[in-house]
């Protein structure tokens, strides 16, 4: 409750220790990043700080993911009606030090000009960058993934995310436990946008076929899923109490 502003907070990121929350927020008119943190995980959250360095004025910006140390962080900006959305990256070092302004280094095969690139999810090791790619009517956005040989490389060009897209929906949001086995994203494909997931016994496997995550959907609009390191927490945004707002569900006992 003490993230909620009456306005939409969305697209949680929480670090492995459970201590620092990113997530996207409109409480000052367009979408930008924020962080809060907590002293331990028996703690609420904080106020929320802005994020100026990775906030562009008149700008959207969401889905903020970092890699597991902290170094590095991508998001997704929409600079207009007339312009796509598109990935961001930047890298920091060492993880106390503010993160500087976002660019497009290593991401000239993952933005391309006749789509939008939405919700953007790296890995822990920052070798696979999963998003959502939305070519616009009558194509669905999809979820796909980008690999890279090194957390320094290029991404190499994205591709489908096997068995998780389902034809005639809107496939997007994908967040992924630490080993990359279980993914969490959101999908229309049961009418409503709910939470659904999908494991596999590792990534040199597809995923099986996905299911709602049981529980936890609303009857409302529920996604912007995202796991906390133990797998046991789900972080997520649901406007089942008007507007957007931030949830964490945990595995029953």
């Amino acid at each position: 409750m003490a993230l909620s502003t009456g306005g939409d907070e969305r697209d949680p990121w929480i670090s492995g220790d459970g201590l620092t929350l990113y997530f996207a927020s409109n409480q000052r008119g367009t979408s930008d990043i924020f962080q809060s943190t907590r002293g331990t995980t028996a703690m609420p959250f904080v106020t929320a700080n802005f994020l100026v360095n990775l906030s562009r004025t008149d700008d959207n910006e969401d889905r903020p993911s970092l890699t597991a140390d902290g170094t590095t962080l991508a998001l997704a900006r929409d600079t207009g009606p007339s312009q796509r959305t598109q990935v961001y990256l930047i890298t920091r070092s060492p993880t106390e030090a503010e993160f500087g302004s976002p660019n497009q280094d290593h991401l000239g095969n993952v933005n391309v000009s006749h789509a939008d690139q939405f919700d953007p999810f790296l890995s822990a090791d920052g070798k696979a960058l999963y998003l959502a790619r939305d070519p616009s009517s009558p194509t669905r956005r999809q979820i796909m993934v980008a690999t890279r040989g090194d957390a320094t490389s290029d991404f190499e060009t994205p591709q489908p995310v096997e068995n998780i897209n389902a034809s005639g929906a809107d496939n997007a949001q994908p967040a992924l436990s630490l080993d990359e086995r279980v993914i969490v994203f959101s999908s229309d494909r049961g009418g409503g946008t709910d939470l659904w997931y999908a494991t596999r016994p590792d990534t040199r496997h597809d995923f099986g076929t996905p299911v709602a995550v049981p529980t936890v959907n609303g009857g409302q609009i529920d996604g912007d899923p995202m796991l906390s390191s133990d797998g046991c927490e789900l972080y997520f945004s649901s406007a089942r109490n008007g507007s957007f707002d931030l949830f964490v569900a945990k595995i029953a006992p």
